[in-house]
């Protein structure tokens, strides 16, 4: 081995890779999609464009996704539903969703109820102690709608004050 640009160690193999161009065969195009399978799942569209990257004949790398596609290692239904899910789970609005769907090549997601995610959201940021306009820069950056996110801090900023008034009502005076 020796030593690549900015320290870094070069293989004698990696070198002579570079020098020379691969032959791509569909057992070679199918091997190398399976290698970036095995770190994380990928659209049709994502694994197709992953293996042109790699200088790929388009012929091949099509070939080589329908193959796992058909041995079920690709999938876009079950991607669109792990998307859809963790949507959910992290709190995405319904524009974020379509953004990501759409980069992967998925169909139509499912709605979305915005409503809840941006309440959920927003109130776990206030009791962090975030600003209510950091609250609300976060959400815009996350895709929500700006008339929700107002009438989502109205409604926390209301029941915060109830909550600020009932509590007063019930202190006895020390008389």
């Amino acid at each position: 081995m020796r030593q690549g640009g900015r320290g870094q160690r070069v293989s004698s193999s990696r070198r002579s890779a570079a020098a020379e161009p691969v032959e791509w065969t569909l057992p070679r195009a199918y091997a190398r999609l399976l290698r970036r399978l095995g770190l994380s799942d990928l659209s049709r569209r994502e694994a197709l464009a992953y293996l042109k990257r790699k200088q790929c004949p388009t012929e091949l790398a099509e070939a080589a996704v329908e193959k796992a596609a058909a041995s079920h290692l690709i999938d876009d239904e079950r991607m669109g539903e792990a998307l859809q899910a963790k949507a959910s789970r992290v709190g995405w609005s319904q524009k974020q969703l379509e953004v990501q769907t759409r980069l992967k090549g998925l169909g139509d997601p499912a709605p979305v109820d915005e409503q809840s995610a941006c309440s959920q959201l927003s109130e776990t940021w206030l009791r962090l102690g975030v600003t209510p306009e950091r609250v609300a820069g976060r959400l815009a950056r996350r895709g929500f709608n700006a008339r929700l996110v107002r009438a989502t801090l109205k409604d926390h900023a209301d029941r915060i004050q109830g909550l600020e008034t009932g509590a007063a009502d019930e202190v006895p005076d020390e008389e």
